[in-house]
């Protein structure tokens, strides 16, 4: 088994924070440095299947549901992406929602991925990455105890804020309990516009806090841009739609600077975060940015 494979869930307890723009567009960048990459979307709505061009007809015969409920490995069920030759998805649908009811309560119900991610997925896949919902269900827990590594995007704004220490108490149960080697890659602050006043206030603030909690912020800013909307409408992510504009090359500096710390599994002991500090977050937000 190799151990360069590095499986990251990209995840928030707020929906509609980016997560899904953040797994597509990163698997578009990490692809364009050359890397092989599979898109597990774990997400009911599915997403980022149609940003990635898979086909809906093909989707219902190979998806991640019927992966989970009849135990298939990746090598049976990935689907080609017709973004780049390199990037694989396992497709979300509706089904999901069966396959949750069907497992909730079952004894492995956090190990929903673990026959999926096959010896074939080490073998042939550089990197990883779970798209995930907001639900806090056996889909997110099998997610999480299958990673490596989580991600989480923020908005600048105090809502986005308190789904971010709502992910980090979840994140650090899971580490806990059923993941002791789940290591934090860091927030990543998107949507992101200078010409907002508390944008800026908001990025010092929040680089100050996680200081402080013991968990990392990205350096990189995703800004906001039309051209998300637009890309997704014409189902590929805005790093392959439109290689050369501000928001792909953001990602593409997102993929560089999370590169050097993608080692495959981690062994050892992980940084931990300050509980009694992350819970600060919120108020301390609130009470030194006015938005």
């Amino acid at each position: 088994m190799s151990k360069k494979t590095n499986i990251i869930c990209v995840a928030n307890q707020k929906g509609g924070v980016a997560k899904t723009t953040t797994v597509v567009n990163l698997a578009a960048a990490f692809s364009s440095l050359g890397k092989s990459v599979l898109v597990i979307d774990s997400d009911y709505q599915g997403n980022a299947t149609d940003i990635l061009g898979i086909n809906p007809v093909d989707a219902e015969k190979k998806n991640l549901a019927r992966a989970i409920l009849k135990e298939i490995p990746c090598e049976n069920v990935y689907l080609k992406s017709p973004v780049a030759s390199n990037i694989d998805v396992i497709a979300g649908t509706r089904e999901l929602t069966e396959a949750v009811v069907q497992m909730t309560g079952q004894v492995h119900q956090h190990l929903l991925l673990k026959p999926i991610l096959s010896e074939y997925v080490y073998d042939n896949y550089d990197i990883v990455i779970i798209d995930t919902h907001p639900t806090l269900d056996c889909l997110y827990m099998s997610a999480m105890t299958a990673s490596h590594y989580y991600l989480m995007p923020v908005f600048p704004d105090p809502e986005s804020a308190k789904g971010l220490v709502d992910m980090v108490h979840s994140a650090e149960k899971i580490r806990k309990y059923l993941n002791p080697l789940l290591f934090n890659l860091g927030a990543i602050i998107c949507r992101y516009d200078k010409s907002f006043a508390t944008h800026p206030k908001f990025v010092e603030k929040i680089r100050e806090l996680a200081k402080a909690a013991n968990f990392p912020v990205c350096e990189t800013l995703i800004p906001n841009s039309a051209s998300i909307p637009a890309a997704s409408v014409a189902s590929q992510p805005v790093v392959t739609w439109k290689p050369n504009s501000i928001i792909s090359n953001a990602y593409c500096a997102l993929a560089g600077e999370l590169l050097p710390s993608l080692k495959g599994k981690r062994m050892g002991r992980v940084p931990v975060p300050n509980m009694e500090q992350v819970y600060k977050i919120t108020d301390e937000v609130e009470a030194s940015v006015e938005f």
